[in-house]
């Protein structure tokens, strides 16, 4: 990934991206499949690999989870969560609100992520 280096602080006079820019550099095909790349606080990270282990044990724990909570909730996993105004974390695992288009319109936001 030497396109892009991992950045942990905004920069002082740098421009951060906004959701429409960085969804029109990932539809543009610029990064390539398997880039592991989110939106955070405006800037592109490059997140590492998941390694076997850490890519099986949310797997296991989201059929254990699905089947304790009520049906009005979904398990979802390394899914996109839209943070306004900047961010769109994949989080391993989180439990959101069931919705009608089962989120093929849009992400869940913050009104839609319990955990």
């Amino acid at each position: 990934m030497s396109r892009l280096a991992p950045q942990r602080k905004p920069q002082p006079g740098r421009d951060l991206f906004s959701f429409d820019v960085y969804h029109g550099i990932v539809e543009s095909g610029f990064f390539k499949r398997g880039d592991q790349i989110q939106l955070a606080g405006g800037e592109l990270v490059v997140m590492p690999p998941p390694s076997p282990e850490h890519s099986a044990s949310p797997i296991s724990l989201r059929y254990r989870i699905q089947s304790l909570i009520p049906n009005e909730l979904i398990v979802r996993g390394s899914q996109p969560v839209t943070v306004p105004p900047n961010s769109e974390p994949e989080p391993d695992l989180c439990i959101v609100r069931r919705n009608a288009d089962h989120y093929k319109s849009a992400h869940p936001g913050p009104k839609d992520v319990l955990l």
